[in-house]
């Protein structure tokens, strides 16, 4: 049986993706720091974030032959990494693929220029974020934003302090419905095909193009 979509076809499924789709996503913000700072500050609630570097599609190759592709890789200028994955089907978003994605950034470092030139590249190991958007709530509690960081617990596993580590893992839940927060408006415009329909302009201007 012929596979292949008419152009017609293609046209009207590239017309109906939104941003929580792998390929528009990619072609929005990949090389556009300015778009990353549209998404990633409502998350992080952070509007001072500056962005030098991003790509999409990021390949970084493990030790053995088990790697990993990055939907956006970023950098902030205090040398800060994210790794944005889209995960509208929430068999792809468990806890123990973004415990893998988080050591991969780490890996990441220590195969670059910078992490050789440390004397101690341990000390030297850059703040990592680990953002999955997910299609729905993935943990159940109707909360926009999930952020998971490590703890110190005692023998009765009460939390005593924050373990620091500089890895954080963040859940978007992008089936929260709230257009009076500045998160709510983000995950608004991530669901929509339209570009008229997108309140952020930065946005609305990369995905109409």
């Amino acid at each position: 049986m012929n596979k292949r979509i008419s152009l017609e076809q293609r046209r009207k499924l590239i017309k109906e993706m939104t941003l929580m789709d792998d390929f528009l996503m990619n072609c929005v913000f990949n090389d556009e720091p300015e778009a990353i700072k549209q998404l990633l500050s409502p998350i992080l609630n952070k509007e001072d974030l500056q962005i030098i570097q991003c790509t999409s599609q990021f390949i970084s190759k493990g030790y053995s032959s088990r790697g990993v592709r990055f939907d956006v890789l970023a950098k902030d200028k205090d040398g800060k990494l994210y790794d944005i994955e889209m995960q509208k089907d929430e068999r792809y978003a468990s806890p123990a693929r973004a415990r893998y994605y988080s050591s991969m950034l780490d890996y990441k470092y220590f195969q670059s220029n910078e992490a050789r030139d440390k004397n101690d590249p341990w000390e030297a190991l850059p703040e990592t974020y680990v953002i999955f958007m997910t299609g729905t709530d993935y943990f159940r509690h109707g909360l926009p934003v999930y952020t998971i960081d490590r703890h110190v617990t005692d023998e009765n596993n009460e939390e005593l302090s924050l373990f620091n580590d500089l890895s954080h893992i963040i859940y978007v839940n992008c089936s929260y419905r709230d257009n009076d927060s500045d998160i709510g408006r983000l995950i608004h415009d991530l669901n929509q095909a339209d570009p008229a329909a997108i309140s952020n302009k930065i946005l609305s201007d990369r995905v109409k193009y």
